[in-house]
């Protein structure tokens, strides 16, 4: 279905309306006014800002008309720079420079922009700022001095626009123009204009709460809502409002569709930073929306469906690669096209499959995705060098802003992306597959009309885009982990932090007539102003995270407010210091406390699990954390079998030398079954899927034996492709997975730095001691981190050490360790933080499926393959029980993150219905050890109580197994409800809840249900302990067990359904009852008689015997006279003689 082509949009912009009129008061607007309508700018020409007035939805605006045609340079030449001139005078962001720069140095305001794809914000306004008269003269006088800060959501857009700004400049980039990124730093003494990633400015506010050295910060492509860059605000906006930098801080929200946002962020802005009058330091503030239509192409949007049907997209790349052909068929002479999808996995896939189908010699196919080597990047945001080959670049979402993709006039858009969801009832994220929101498409399609008319075919159906998609994307604080979020702003806040202060609207306590007066002082805020505070419960679940990673501490808790007030450690001021999150940053520390090596593994480990690519590619991937670290040491990724064989190292010491372990795995190698794994990723598979570890037929050169495997691993000289042959009867296995190395690559860059910041904090001599840091990692760790990366032990995977590395991950993950459930072949394990998580049907035969306990890095959810719903467990490191508890035992930091507990525990058996003496070592929810104690009678007499409470005590003395027993309870819960405020309640309930006063005495000596049966009577222990002499009288007296009935007969009285509605129940034939006028009554309450005939069957059901006798007995007469014509039955039963034959003696 085709949509109507966009009309070509003229260029023109819109100043907010507060700039002039809010908060001032009458007589300085008026003057200010006039003097802004009479003057003369510095760009040459008079402009009136108040000229055809406009109203917008959620705040006015004045509109300027276009300049005049011809003169488009006018607003640009004082700009000095000749370059930065020319270069944003083609630009559409041109029209409203000006009044950005205005707005910022002439109003001492900040600016929040929107302008469109291809406008030239990211870039022209930066320079513009750094390059015109008014800026230079601002940033000279400024306190600061500072340079201005560019953020970015993706290190690609980050390199990006500084590569275009130095090219704009003719410089290289670190001069005037740098930027760093997660381990690229390019900037220099000169540099004026750096661009960072969201991560590098949080962590630079983590540092410096007062940002010195900056004037300015610029958030772009703030319309993501990433949660580092709504932190970052935040914290930006504490910058100038509580370190005095109010002035000579400037703050610049744009992006291409911020929509409500700017209006939102406007709001916020005012409210944290305006001042009242009356204060020493008044100073009128704003931040007015300027936005920039700038020029654009008409796009045609062709819905061409099939993008997933009910959340499952497993048809996106069939259909992506089929509209790609459309495309290229629907527009031979066209431009090149750029395709989005969700994930790099999806992008390798639909580009191989785009390969075959299309070939290479008339099409350039290439991928562009965050994962992908730089030069890579480079080269698809580079115009290709033969134009007569259309490009097709697939890309993940990071080509939806900020970066040009040259020559693009086609996009087709799946209208998915991968987004990290966090789960904070388990503390795990999960990395799910959702559609975009209408403005992340609306921003992909405008990507085809930036340079000509161009098409857009979006793969799904147009009347979904109002059921299936969102109007804006989700802020990432609403959904994403919050630890670090949390742990930097303990920081940021002096080290002291509130939980009311964080989980409140600044909005909450403020009208809008304050707003827009600017009477809201900033001290009536929280401590930091959020656009989206963060939520309450995942905010106050990230605390007590932090709080077991012993990075903060409970300083005061006022349960009636709910408040509690933490205090950050020193331990949580390194970790925050550190560049990886909270629970790597813990293990990091508790690492250096047992030395270098542990150390440096600890930094491997961290870079692999911490990484957001998977070092380790392919269905067959080993689920092994320590692969991770193998590959990092530029070793050959191997498994290890972790069956009971292994179990016989778990157990020796330290001190055992590596030559005597190579002795010893050299005899048991065979047993062992370590498999060599090298295999390429797109490899053509043997004819089984599965795993096997007698697959004879793997392809030539790939297989090894285990036993020249595991020598050659233990001498560090293994090499896959030179060590040759199987020994001959030798097992291998083919596994289909590979090792990505520029993902490698980029976690022993990660490595590197993590062994560096160690280092730093070894060498500080106050910290060190604080902390407890070896002093070997001082000495062994080299200063620029080199050697973080060699192999730390002779092998990680057997050997003396081949749990430290589960142990150093024990201490990030404490709420992850898992014991095996019971039953044989289960592949399911129990999580010490609650709930369960399974091995997958599909990698069942994987090593760690055999461990007793794991470590778990990674999981998500899922169907195991065997009819369970628990998480599926992607990466984790085998543990025994035994070595856990030994660790545990010798160092009380891990103890405390694991939560390690020991305590006696008495309780009652069901199966066995007995009381079980154990002392029992936890760590969370699961057991770690346990070992058979003997009780003393008071701890079983209080196992048997608890046991009480817990069933009820009629079911624990299983009193409806006892007629006698329990028609006795009736007649007492009968008693009590006849005289609630003098007769004891004797409902179960009731009795339960006193238990613990009345049982203990009389079940001393018993361990089991036996013996409190044989020993103990239930009806003497409630009659001695719970009715007095007198309830006793009252009860046989107006209760009684049975009833004496005119004949003679003495009949029971049943209590079994006693209510307020139903009565006590007097079953009995009805000659019996001959001569009573009237009903029986128990209690002052008429009881209800069931009168049988001579057979004993119901005849009548009555509670008046009275009216019983005057009018339906007639009828009843009748019909039993006819049925049992030798019993007697009188015409007057009043007068009649009660009998319980069938005749009276006399008759």
């Amino acid at each position: 279905m085709k949509q109507t082509p966009q009309k070509k949009m003229t260029s023109q912009y819109h100043v907010s309306e507060s700039l002039f009129t809010s908060g001032i008061r009458k007589d300085r607007r008026q003057s200010f006014l006039a003097f802004s309508a009479s003057r003369n700018t510095r760009w040459g020409r008079k402009r009136s800002f108040l000229t055809r007035s406009t109203r917008s939805s959620s705040n006015s605006s004045f509109t300027t008309p276009e300049p005049p045609i011809g003169k488009c340079e006018n607003e640009v030449n004082d700009l000095e720079n000749e370059r930065v001139r020319e270069q944003i005078a083609q630009l559409p962001i041109k029209d409203v420079i000006e009044d950005c720069l205005r707005v910022l140095f002439e109003n001492d305001n900040d600016l929040i922009l929107q302008a469109p794809p291809g406008a030239g914000k990211t870039t022209a306004l930066p320079l513009a700022m750094m390059c015109s008269r008014l800026g230079k003269s601002w940033f000279s006088s400024a306190s600061e001095g500072g340079k201005i800060l560019v953020l970015e959501p993706r290190r690609v857009a980050a390199r990006a626009a500084a590569t275009r700004m130095a090219s704009i400049l003719n410089e290289k980039v670190g001069e005037t123009v740098g930027y760093q990124v997660r381990f690229e730093r390019l900037v220099s003494s000169k540099t004026q204009i750096e661009v960072v990633t969201e991560g590098v400015l949080k962590n630079r506010l983590a540092k410096d709460p007062s940002l010195k050295g900056v004037s300015c910060v610029v958030f772009d492509e703030f319309h993501e809502r990433n949660l580092d860059a709504d932190l970052s605000l935040a914290l930006v906006l504490r910058a100038k409002s509580k370190f005095g930098r109010g002035k000579d801080l400037k703050v610049c929200v744009m992006s291409a569709t911020l929509g409500d946002v700017a209006v939102r962020c406007q709001e916020l802005m005012r409210k944290t930073l305006r001042r009242k009058e009356d204060e020493e330091e008044y100073f009128y503030y704003d931040a007015p929306i300027v936005q920039s239509e700038g020029k654009s192409f008409s796009v045609e949007t062709i819905y061409v469906g099939g993008g997933g049907i009910n959340g499952a997209y497993n048809d996106t790349e069939e259909v992506a690669v089929k509209t790609v052909q459309k495309a290229l068929s629907d527009t031979p002479n066209g431009g090149n096209i750029l395709v989005f999808l969700p994930g790099a996995a999806e992008i390798r896939r639909v580009v191989k499959s785009l390969k075959d189908r299309l070939g290479d010699s008339h099409y350039e196919i290439l991928p562009l995705y965050g994962a992908l080597p730089t030069n890579e990047q480079n080269y698809a945001l580079t115009p290709s060098n033969t134009p007569a080959k259309r490009r097709v670049v697939v890309s993940t979402p990071i080509a939806e802003s900020s970066l040009t993709v040259p020559g693009v006039t086609i996009v087709v858009d799946s209208g998915l992306r991968r987004a990290p969801k966090y789960d904070h009832s388990k503390g795990m994220t999960r990395l799910t597959t959702e559609r975009v929101s209408i403005s992340s498409a609306d921003q992909r399609r405008g990507r085809a009309g930036r340079i000509a008319e161009g098409m857009c075919y979006r793969m799904w159906n147009e009347n979904s885009m109002a059921t299936s998609f969102q109007k804006e994307t989700t802020p990432e604080i609403l959904t994403a982990d919050l630890t670090s979020c949390m742990l930097t702003i303990a920081n940021a806040l002096g080290g002291e932090l509130s939980t009311k202060d964080i989980f409140s609207s600044p909005s909450s306590s403020s009208s809008e007539k304050e707003v827009r007066e600017g009477s809201i002082l900033s001290s009536s805020s929280p401590a930091l102003a959020f656009l989206d505070p963060p939520p309450a419960g995942p905010g106050k679940n990230a605390l007590k995270l932090l709080e077991k990673l012993r990075a903060i501490e409970v300083v005061e808790e006022d349960r009636e407010s709910s408040n509690v007030t933490y205090f950050v450690s020193e331990k949580g001021k390194a970790m925050n210091g550190l560049p990886c999150h909270p629970r790597i940053g813990a293990m990091l520390l508790f690492a250096s406390q047992r030395g270098a090596a542990s150390t440096r593994l600890a930094c491997q480990l961290a870079a692999g699990v911490d990484s957001d690519k998977s070092l380790l590619r392919g269905r067959d991937a080993p689920l092994d954390a320590r692969s991770y670290a193998r590959a990092i040491q530029g070793r050959d990724v191997i498994i290890a079998d972790i069956g009971s064989s292994s179990s016989s190292s778990m157990n020796s010491d330290d001190d055992n030398s590596d030559d005597e372990y190579r002795k010893k795995l050299g005899k048991k190698v065979g047993e062992r079954g370590i498999d060599v794994i090298r295999v390429p990723v797109d490899a053509k598979l043997p004819s089984s899927s599965k795993r096997s570890k007698n697959m004879k037929k793997a392809p030539k050169g790939k297989k090894t034996s285990a036993k020249s495997a595991i020598i050659d691993a233990l001498s560090k000289s293994y090499n896959s492709e030179s060590s040759g042959g199987a020994g001959a009867g030798s097992n291998s296995s083919y596994l289909d997975f590979d090792v990505d190395p520029f993902a490698v690559s980029e976690a022993r860059k990660s490595s590197q730095q993590l062994a560096r910041n160690i280092r730093s904090l070894a060498n500080d001599a106050p910290a060190a001691d604080i902390l407890r840091i070896a002093k070997s990692v001082s000495t062994d760790i080299d200063s620029d981190g080199l050697n973080a990366n060699e192999p730390v032990y002779e092998e990680i995977f057997c050997g003396a050490k081949q749990f430290e590395a589960s142990i150093l991950l024990a201490a990030a993950f404490p709420d992850r360790i898992a014991m095996k459930s019971s039953g044989k072949g289960s592949n399911t394990f129990k999580l010490s933080g609650g709930g369960a998580a399974s091995i997958s049907a599909d990698n069942r035969d994987d090593p760690i499926a055999k461990a007793e306990a794991l470590v778990i890095c990674e999981m998500f959810g899922g169907n195991d393959g065997n009819g369970g719903k628990n998480d599926i467990i992607k990466l984790a490191s085998p543990l025994t029980k035994g070595i856990l508890a030994t660790a545990a035992a010798t160092d009380e930091n891990l103890k405390f993150c694991l939560n390690v507990s020991t305590k006696r525990e008495i309780t009652w058996a069901e199966s066995s219905s007995k009381v079980v003496s154990r002392e029992v070592t936890r760590i969370g929810d699961v057991v770690l050890d346990e070992k058979v104690i003997e009780a003393t009678e008071s701890e079983m007499a209080d196992a048997i109580v608890e046991r009480a409470k817990k069933v009820g005590v009629f079911t624990f003395f299983n009193v409806s197994g006892d007629k006698n027993l329990n028609a006795w309870i009736k007649r007492c819960v009968f008693a009590h409800s006849c005289n609630p405020e003098s007769f004891p309640d004797f409902r179960d309930t009731s009795i339960t809840k006193t238990v613990a006063e009345w049982l203990p005495q009389w079940v001393v000596g018993c361990a089991s249900k036996q013996d409190i049966l044989k020993k103990t009577n239930l009806r003497q222990i409630l009659e001695t302990t719970m009715l007095s002499h007198e309830d006793k009288r009252v009860l046989d007296k107006s209760v009684p067990e049975s009833i004496r009935l005119p004949s003679g007969t003495q009949k029971k009285i049943n209590y079994e359904n006693v209510s307020d509605n139903n009565a006590p129940v007097i079953e009995c034939r009805l000659q019996e009852l001959f001569g009573l006028p009237d009903t029986p009554t128990i209690a002052g309450k008429k009881a209800e008689l069931h009168l049988l005939s001579p057979a004993s069957r119901p005849v009548q059901v009555t509670t008046d015997l009275k009216s019983f006798w005057e009018g339906e007995y007639e009828n009843v007469r009748k019909e039993l006279k006819g049925r049992y014509p030798r019993h007697y039955w009188p015409e007057n039963p009043l007068e009649a003689e009660p009998t319980a034959r069938a005749k009276p003696r006399n008759k």
